[in-house]
């Protein structure tokens, strides 16, 4: 198919407009993400990786949902491209009021365009907070080890914390607080009893025995 095939299908299969509604609507979404009407005639090999990611960007635009999900929206992608599809999302976010949610691995990602944010470990919610706050009052241990491999040791992040070994197998995980066999601070409570994901302030939720310990913990151990 062609690009302009491709995206007209989807408002086909939702029995949305006529034909020529159709292509009027899906210029305009190209418009939106800023790629002009030749695409339409184009195929996806003839594009780059940016100019797909708008494209698909703008496929899912085509039904004006209210929700975005985007799952590693900037992988593969050099680092001014990236920037550019970020810039774009949260334009679009704003304009057509949108609530995303964005699933990555990249931390500089996740600290560009949230407003809140949760960090998973072997499928379980471990921290959840405010982006200033998830970002400059970690509390997890597993938040740290991930602040640490993505950011530059200084006075605003002395906490510094490697998590040793591999992650154990998601179809059988530990017993106990699931971070417990690569967390320096574990104790033997870590590894017998599932610790609960508590509130310990308003809107920071953090699922850790030692959490009231671990900055300190962290800090005095690097210091």
């Amino acid at each position: 198919m062609t690009i302009g095939v491709g995206l007209a299908a989807v408002l086909r299969t939702h029995g949305i407009g006529t034909r020529a509604d159709r292509r009027a609507r899906v210029v305009a979404a190209l418009a939106e993400v800023g790629l002009d009407a030749s695409y339409l005639d184009r195929y996806p090999g003839d594009c780059s990786g940016g100019q797909l990611q708008r494209v698909v960007i703008a496929r899912a635009l085509l039904t004006n949902p209210t929700l975005l999900i985007c799952d590693e929206p900037t992988s593969a992608l050099d680092a001014s491209v990236q920037a550019k599809v970020l810039n774009l999302l949260a334009r679009l976010r704003r304009d057509h009021r949108l609530t995303m949610v964005v699933i990555s691995h990249d931390l500089r990602v996740v600290q560009y365009v949230s407003d809140r944010v949760a960090v998973m470990y072997l499928g379980q919610i471990v921290e959840t907070a405010d982006r200033e706050d998830l970002f400059h009052g970690t509390l997890h241990p597993y938040t740290i080890a991930l602040l640490s491999a993505a950011l530059v040791a200084d006075e605003k992040h002395p906490e510094q914390l490697v998590a040793a070994g591999e992650p154990p197998s998601p179809i059988n995980p530990p017993t106990g607080c699931r971070f417990n066999t690569r967390c320096p601070l574990a104790t033997d409570k870590c590894r017998t009893d599932m610790p609960a994901l508590l509130e310990v302030a308003p809107g920071h939720e953090v699922r850790c025995h030692r959490w009231t310990e671990s900055r300190a913990l962290l800090i005095q151990r690097n210091s």
